[in-house]
């Protein structure tokens, strides 16, 4: 995966990418991503290793 923007974007998956868990592990190792479930949506969503830091935090998803 090659990008070339600077600003933040947020990257979620096609439902077809989704087809076990070892696929969506592979695609974290390549984007270099980690794989969040939106709670609302059930989306999952590529975020950053500090991204989920930070929503893994008491209070951080506020």
């Amino acid at each position: 995966m090659h990008t070339t923007t600077t600003t933040p974007c947020r990257v979620y998956l096609h439902p077809a990418a989704i087809t076990s868990m070892i696929a969506v592990r592979a695609i974290e190792h390549v984007t270099g991503r980690v794989a969040y479930v939106h709670p609302i949506d059930n989306r999952v969503r590529l975020i950053t290793q500090a991204e989920h830091a930070r929503l893994s935090q008491p209070g951080g998803a506020a």
